[in-house]
């Protein structure tokens, strides 16, 4: 460890309130926030937690447990392509980080990005995510609606979370449409036909 910590000092210990700013040309700057003026300033907003979160090394941490807890099954599940051939990436499904971020908002009054970043990568150590591995181009066919996937082979214990916090109707609507894709409904021949993620969290 580079410095030794003093837990005593209490100056040190994390601060609750809401420090704001004031000027009485400006007006009031918050910490926190508990609102977003337009749409266009939540989505800025989301967009910029998605970078916290996919940047963090916490996140890096659990792309590399679930490689290596998947072993040789970390592969493309639709082609089995493996991470020698080609570069594997881990989908958010059927609940997307975009959603993820939105869900930790929506049962937050007031937050930072700090905070709802904290909340969903808590969320990827719980196992309450939802991902597939992908090949990067099978990857771009799904965001380019050429792909659909089976929810029978969605790794994560991800159904937890639906039980545990709030979650928005219109994500709520959209999982519900996504639970219905299954093996038996796509046309793709998906190369993995179980799931192969086990764990236990403690």
């Amino acid at each position: 460890m580079v410095f030794n910590k003093d837990r005593s000092r209490d100056d040190l210990k994390m601060i609750t309130n809401n420090p704001t700013l004031e000027s009485p040309i400006y007006g009031e700057e918050s910490f926190y926030t508990d609102d977003f003026l337009t749409e266009k300033e939540e989505k800025r907003f989301i967009r910029e937690v998605e970078k916290i979160v996919r940047k963090s090394p916490e996140y890096d941490r659990w792309v590399r447990f679930v490689h290596g807890a998947l072993g040789t099954g970390f592969v493309c599940y639709l082609t089995g392509h493996t991470s020698d051939e080609c570069k594997i990436e881990l989908h958010h499904y059927p609940i997307s980080l975009y959603n993820y971020i939105q869900i930790a908002i929506y049962n937050n009054d007031s937050f930072t990005s700090f905070d709802i970043a904290h909340q969903v990568m808590k969320w990827h150590f719980e196992n309450m995510i939802g991902f597939i591995p992908l090949s990067q181009s099978v990857h771009e066919m799904y965001h380019n609606n050429y792909l659909k996937i089976p929810i029978d082979i969605v790794e994560g214990n991800w159904e937890s979370i639906l039980s545990v916090v709030d979650i928005p109707d219109k994500i709520k609507a959209q999982v519900d449409m996504l639970k219905t894709i299954t093996l038996d409904t796509v046309s793709e021949n998906w190369d993995i036909r179980e799931k192969q993620y086990d764990l236990k969290i403690r």
